[in-house]
């Protein structure tokens, strides 16, 4: 009897788990107050398939990632003396 393949199920459920890992990383993004409010976030996930020559058997390899946002610049104001301390 054949296990249906499902993401679900591949590398006993490691798939799944990676790509929530890298929700979990564009949620904390979102909720980051340093960091653009509107601006998209990417989750991707990437399946490679490499079949052998008789076909019946094939790697997989799969890959996760996540495009964030970087935290806003910081803006601040200095007081610039007229007269040079050197």
């Amino acid at each position: 009897m054949s296990i249906p393949l499902t993401v679900e199920n591949l590398y006993s459920g490691g798939v799944v788990e990676r790509i929530h890992e890298e929700l979990k990383r564009v949620l904390e993004n979102i909720v980051d107050p340093n960091t653009p409010a509107k601006k998209p976030r990417k989750v991707k996930m990437e399946m490679t398939i490499k079949p052998t020559e008789a076909r019946n058997m094939a790697e997989v390899l799969v890959s996760t990632s996540s495009t964030l946002q970087a935290p806003e610049p910081l803006e601040t104001t200095i007081f610039i003396a007229h007269k040079l301390l050197f």
